[in-house]
C-alpha cells in the first residue's frame, strides 16, 4: 500500500466494512482506529487510539511482536489466517480465532511509514466448522462400525461408493460368490461387464439417483467366477438400499445378497421329475404298482426332509475362557445335551464327559487357540440321555468370538441335528437299489423305466444338498446370536435397515410393530398404523382371503403366507407377498414375525410377458398360416406360370417372418447386454442414400425422396445405424398406406447430425407419441390394421442411446408423422461461458436473476441430454440460493428435439431440491416439439404439490402470473 492523501486514509480506514488500525511505523503508536477493530479488540477506543500498540495488546505481545517488527524493517506484509489467540476482552480472557494482516504502508520513495493492521474474526466459522468436522468424524465412525460388522455378517454384501459405483466393501461372504474376481476399488460394472446393458445396471443407477430401495428374489443372472470365464446361469436373491451422508445426500449403494442357484435348480427338476413322474405312472399303473409305492415313500421321505429342515430349531450356546465354561445355551441345545437345565455356568466336560473320546473337546480348544472355525457335516455323536447312550448326526460349528480388540474370549457353537437327513438317505440308497433291480427285470416291456431311475437318483442327488441348506441356517442361527447379544435399539436398528415391510403380532393375532419401511410407504406413523390393523390398507377385493389365510395360521401354529394389494400414501395400491412364522418358547407362541415383499415389478412382468406371448403368438402364426395356404395352392397347379404368383407371395410372408424373428433376436440381445458395436468412420450421406435406395428397391407404393444429406463423416456403426434408417422408413410407408411418398432430410444443426422421416398417413395421437419407442408397443387404433410386434422403434431407440443420441415425434392426426433422430458430433471449440453473480450463460441456458421481481428468468436453448439438463439445473438451484429467490420463469420456447431421458432425475431430485431451497412458483413455457413439452409435464407432474406450477405458451403471461404471486404474498404479509 502507498501513502498518499491522508485525509482519503482516514475516510477510507473509518468507513472500511472491515477492523483496521494505522500504526506509525517508527513509534507503533495507533494514529487511527475503525469501529470494526474496536468490535474484535474488544477494548475501549482510548485503550488503543494514542497508545503503543503492544501495550493495547500485552497479551499478544509474545507471540507476534517479532512479526510486527519484520514488517517494519523488511516493508513485507506478514499474513495470519484463523490462528488462535487469547485477547482480553471487555475485561475477560476469550479464546478467539482471528484472521489478520500486518500491511506496510509506504511513501513515493518506498519507505514503510505505517503500518496497517486488517483483522477479521472467525470465531463464530471456526467453531461451527469445528461442529461439522466432529459430527463427520462421528458419522465415520458409525460408519466404519457397521462395515465391520458387515465384515463378519454371514450374507453377501457389499458397498459401491460414488456415481461410479466402486467397490469399497466387499465381506467374505459376497468375495466367495466370485472367488475369481478382484472386486475392491473397481467400478461394478467394469468388475462385472457381465451387467453392462441389463436391466440390473439401469436398476443400480436408478437407485443411486432415486434413493428408492430395490429388492428382487431368484432373479436368473448370466456370470462367470473369474473375468473373461465361461458364465453359467445363476440365480440370487438380494436388496439395493441407498446410502447417505451426513448431509443426507447419497453417496452409494448397500448391496445384500444371498445366491440361491442350488435352490432354484433343485425346484426345477423337482418340477420336471413330478412331470415326468406323472406321465410314467399313468403309462405304467396297471404293471408298476410296487414302483408307485416306492416313489410315494420317497416323496414322502422327502416332505418329512423337508419340514425337518423349514422347521428345525437353532441349537445355540456361547463357552467362555479355556475351560469352555457354559455362558449361553438355547433351550434347543439344552433338549440336545439331554442333560437338564441347570447347565449354565458348568464347565463343557463337566456336562457331556462321554465326548472326552470323540474328539470335540480336542476341536474346541484349537478353535479357542488359533481362531480358526470349525465345521463339521453329518458327524456322528453318542450321547447319554436319561441313562442311556444314543447316536445321532449332527451339522455343528466352532466359531470364535472376539472382542472389539480382536482378542478370542469365548467360543459359539452352533448345530442342527441330522439324523433324521442321514437316514433318510440310507433308506433312499437302499430304495435306489430296489429301483434298479426293479428297472433290469422290465427294461425288455417299458424302456422309459430307466429314465424314471435317473429321475429317482436326481432325488438323492437333491436330498444331498439338504446339508449346505443346513449349514446357511447355521449362518442365519449365528445371525441370531448377535441380535441376541444387541441392544432393543439396535434390534430397531436392523429391522428399519431392511429394505422391505416388517412387522410383529401377538400370539393372538393383533397387530404391535411395523418398522419404518411400513411407515414410509403408507405414510403414518408407527402407533396409528397398529392402531388402523392391517385391514385398512389391504384391497377390499383381497382382504377375505387374507383374514382367512390368517386365521387359519393363528388357530393352526402354521406358516402364513398370501398376496394382497397394499394402499400405499399416495392412494396406489401395490402387490405384496406377506409372510409370517411363529416365534415359540417352551412349545409356545410368543410372537409372530412376518415380511410384506413388494412383488408389484412381478406382477407387472408376468402381464407383460403374457400379453407379449399372446401377441407374438398372434403375429409368428398369422405369416405361417398363410405360407402354408399358398404351399397348398401350389400343389393343386400345374401350371407354372399361375404358380410363380404364389411363389412370390409366399416368398414375401417368410420375408416378413424373418423379419419378426430378427427383431426378436435383437431384444434379446438388448435385454442380456449382447448388442455389438463396430465403430467406424462413415460417410453419413451416401449412408442415407444407401438406406433409401434399399427401401426403394423392394417398395414399389411409396416414392421415397431425400431432399437433403450431410456432407460429413461420423464415427458410428454403419449396419446399425443403417438398420435405424431402415426401421423408420419401413415404418413411414407402412403406417401411410395413402401417402403415396415418404420425404427424408438430414442436415447438421448445434453440433448435432438431424435426420428426419416424414409420411403423410394417419398420423399418431398425442398420447401415444411418448410409448411408441417401449418394447410390444403399438398404437391401438393400427393394431389391428398392421402387422408387427412393435419392437423396430424400441431397437432403433437402443441403438441411438448407444450413440448417445435421441429420437422425438411430431405428428398431426389425419395429416401423417415426422420422426427425428439426432446424433452429437464432438464439440469442435471449448464452450465459452459467461457468469456474473447475477447472471450465468453457456450454450444450453442463460440465466438472469431479476432482482426486482426476485425471481430467476432462464432460457433453454438448443438440444438437451441428461448431462447438458443436470448441469444446467444445478446452477439454477445455486443462484436460487445465492440469490435468496423464491420463483422461476423457465423459458423452453428454444429448446429443441427430447430430453426425456431427464425427465425422472428432474421430477425426483431437482425439484425437492429446489423445494428445500426456497422456490415457491415455476412457471414453464412450453418448447414447440411436443417430446419436450411430455418431457416437461412428467417431470412437473411428478413433484405435483411441492411447488406452485404453471404452463405458458407466452412469455408475457408467464412473467405477469409470477408477479402476481409476489403481489400475493405481499398483501397476505400485510
Amino acid at each position: 500500500m502507498q501513502l498518499t492523501n491522508e485525509e482519503d486514509l482516514r475516510a477510507t480506514v473509518l468507513n472500511a466494512p472491515i477492523g483496521i488500525c494505522i500504526l506509525n511505523a517508527e513509534t507503533l503508536v495507533a494514529e487511527i482506529v475503525n469501529e470494526k477493530f474496536l468490535e474484535v479488540a474488544g477494548k475501549p477506543y482510548d485503550a488503543i487510539y494514542g497508545q503503543f500498540y503492544w501495550d493495547a495488546f500485552a497479551e499478544a505481545r509474545i507471540y507476534y511482536e517479532a512479526a510486527l517488527t519484520g514488517v517494519v524493517q523488511t516493508g513485507d506484509p506478514y499474513y495470519a489466517d484463523e490462528v488462535e489467540l487469547m485477547l482480553v476482552r471487555h475485561g475477560v480472557e476469550e479464546m478467539i480465532f482471528v484472521t489478520f494482516v500486518y500491511s506496510p504502508v509506504k511513501d513515493k520513495e518506498g519507505r514503510v511509514k505505517k503500518v496497517a493492521v486488517w483483522v477479521l474474526e472467525n470465531t463464530k466459522q471456526v467453531n461451527e466448522r469445528q461442529k461439522v468436522d466432529a459430527a463427520r468424524a462421528a458419522f465415520q465412525q458409525e460408519r466404519d462400525r457397521l462395515k465391520s460388522f458387515f465384515m463378519q455378517a454371514p450374507a453377501g454384501i457389499c458397498i459401491l461408493n460414488g456415481p461410479e459405483l466402486v467397490f469399497e466393501l466387499v465381506n467374505p461372504a459376497y468375495q466367495q460368490i466370485l472367488p475369481g474376481r478382484k472386486l475392491l476399488n473397481r467400478p461394478i460394472f467394469e468388475a462385472l461387464p457381465e451387467l453392462v446393458g441389463t436391466p440390473l445396471q439401469e436398476v443400480l443407477l436408478n437407485v443411486y439417483r432415486s434413493g428408492d430401495p430395490y429388492e428382487v428374489n431368484e432373479l436368473l443372472i448370466p456370470i462367470a467366477e473369474f473375468e473373461g470365464g465361461p458364465t453359467y446361469d445363476r440365480y440370487f436373491t438380494f436388496n439395493y438400499q441407498a446410502r447417505k451422508d451426513l448431509e443426507d445426500k447419497i453417496d452409494g449403494v448397500l448391496v445384500f445378497v444371498f445366491e440361491v442357484t442350488v435352490m432354484a435348480k433343485a425346484q426345477q427338476d423337482q418340477l420336471a421329475m413330478n412331470e415326468e413322474l406323472s406321465a410314467t405312472n399313468e403309462e405304467l399303473s396297471s404293471s408298476q404298482e410296487g414302483l408307485q409305492e416306492i416313489v410315494n415313500e420317497l416323496a414322502e421321505s422327502e416332505h418329512k426332509t423337508r419340514t425337518i429342515v423349514e422347521n428345525a430349531p437353532f441349537p445355540i450356546a456361547v463357552y467362555m475362557g479355556r475351560e469352555m465354561r457354559i455362558s449361553l445355551a438355547n433351550q434347543s441345545m439344552i433338549d440336545v445335551w439331554g442333560k437338564g437345565p441347570d447347565v449354565i455356568g458348568k464347565p463343557y466336560k463337566e456336562i457331556l464327559p462321554e465326548l472326552n473320546d470323540q474328539e470335540v473337546f480336542t476341536q474346541l480348544d484349537k478353535v479357542y487357540t488359533t481362531g480358526e472355525a470349525f465345521h463339521a457335516r453329518n458327524q456322528r455323536l453318542d450321547l447319554v440321555m436319561n441313562g442311556e447312550s444314543k447316536t445321532f448326526y449332527f451339522n455343528y460349528s466352532f466359531t470364535a468370538l472376539r472382542d472389539q480388540h480382536g482378542h478370542i474370549y469365548g467360543v459359539m457353537n452352533t448345530g442342527a441335528d441330522v439324523t433324521d437327513v442321514v437316514q433318510a438317505k440310507q433308506e433312499v440308497e437302499i430304495t435306489s437299489n430296489d429301483l434298479a433291480a426293479l428297472n433290469e427285470e422290465m427294461v425288455a416291456s417299458n424302456k422309459e423305466l430307466q429314465v424314471t431311475n435317473e429321475e429317482l437318483a436326481a432325488v438323492n442327488e437333491e436330498l444331498a444338498t439338504t446339508n449346505d441348506e443346513l449349514i446357511e441356517l447355521q449362518k442365519e442361527g449365528h445371525k441370531l446370536l448377535e441380535q441376541v447379544e444387541a441392544s432393543e435399539s439396535r434390534s430397531r436398528f436392523m429391522l428399519n435397515a431392511i429394505p422391505q415391510q416388517v412387522w410383529t403380532a401377538t400370539p393372538d393375532g393383533a397387530l404391535n410393530y411395523v418398522n419404518q419401511v411400513v411407515c414410509e410407504d403408507f405414510g403414518y406413523n408407527t402407533e396409528e398404523i397398529v392402531g388402523h390393523g392391517w385391514q385398512a390398507f389391504i384391497h377390499p377385493d383381497d382382504l377375505n382371503d387374507c383374514i382367512s389365510k390368517w386365521v387359519k395360521s393363528l388357530e393352526t401354529g402354521t406358516d402364513y403366507m398370501v398376496e394382497f394389494r397394499l394402499k400405499f400414501a399416495d392412494g396406489i395400491y401395490r402387490w405384496h407377498l406377506a409372510r409370517a412364522l411363529p416365534f415359540t418358547e417352551n412349545n409356545k407362541i410368543v410372537l409372530w414375525l412376518g415380511t410384506n415383499t413388494n412383488i408389484e415389478l412381478q406382477k407387472t412382468n408376468e402381464e407383460r410377458k403374457d400379453e407379449f406371448l399372446s401377441i407374438a403368438s398372434h403375429e409368428l402364426k398369422t405369416p405361417l398360416t398363410s405360407i402354408k395356404a399358398y404351399n397348398q395352392i401350389i400343389q393343386r397347379i400345374d401350371d407354372q406360370e399361375k404358380q410363380k404368383a404364389f411363389v412370390k407371395k409366399s416368398a414375401d410372408h417368410i420375408v416378413r417372418l424373418e423379419r419378426l424373428i430378427s427383431d426378436l433376436l435383437d431384444v434379446t440381445k438388448i435385454n442380456a447386454g449382447k448388442m455389438n458395436y463396430t465403430m467406424e468412420a462413415i460417410d453419413f450421406k451416401q449412408l442415407l442414400k444407401d438406406s433409401v435406395e434399399s427401401i426403394q428397391h423392394s417398395v414399389t407404393s411409396h416414392e421415397i425422396i431425400l431432399e437433403t444429406a450431410p456432407e460429413i463423416i461420423y464415427q458410428g456403426d454403419h449396419l446399425r445405424l443403417e438398420q435405424v434408417m431402415h426401421n423408420f422408413l419401413n415404418n413411414a410407408i407402412k403406417y401411410s398406406p395413402q401417402g403415396k411418398k415418404v420425404i427424408v432430410n438430414g442436415y447438421v444443426d448445434h453440433d448435432n447430425i438431424i435426420v428426419s422421416v416424414q409420411d403423410f398417413g394417419i398420423g399418431i395421437p398425442r398420447e401415444n407419441l411418448d410409448k411408441l419407442f417401449d418394447r410390444y408397443y403399438r398404437v391401438d387404433n393400427t393394431a389391428m390394421r398392421f402387422e408387427g410386434l412393435g419392437l423396430g422403434l424400441f431397437i432403433s431407440a437402443e441403438i441411438l442411446r448407444k450413440h448417445n443420441g435421441s429420437f422425438w415425434i411430431e405428428s398431426e392426426q389425419g395429416k401423417g408423422s415426422t420422426f427425428y433422430f439426432r446424433l452429437p458430433l464432438a464439440e469442435s471449440k471449448k464452450q465459452q461461458v459467461t457468469r456474473t453473480a447475477t447472471f450465468y450463460r453457456d450454450k444450453h441456458i442463460t440465466i438472469n436473476y431479476n432482482k426486482t421481481n426476485n425471481r430467476l428468468d432462464v432460457n433453454w436453448t438448443g438440444f438437451q441430454d441428461l448431462v447438458s439438463v443436470q448441469e444446467g439445473c444445478m446452477i439454477m438451484l445455486e443462484f436460487l440460493k445465492n440469490n435468496k429467490s423464491d420463483r422461476i420463469v423457465n423459458d423452453n420456447t428454444h429448446v429443441l428435439g427430447n430430453w426425456s431421458e431427464a425427465t425422472d432425475w428432474v421430477g425426483n431430485i431437482w425439484f425437492p431440491l429446489m423445494g428445500n431451497a426456497g422456490l415457491k412458483y415455476f412457471a414453464h413455457i412450453f418448447s414447440p416439439s411436443t417430446f419436450s413439452q411430455l418431457a416437461a409435464i412428467k417431470s412437473i407432474d411428478i413433484m405435483a404439490g411441492i411447488i406452485t406450477t404453471q404452463y405458458f405458451t407466452e412469455h408475457s403471461l408467464a412473467e405477469e402470473w409470477v408477479n402476481g404471486q409476489k403481489k400475493n404474498d405481499d398483501e397476505t404479509k400485510k
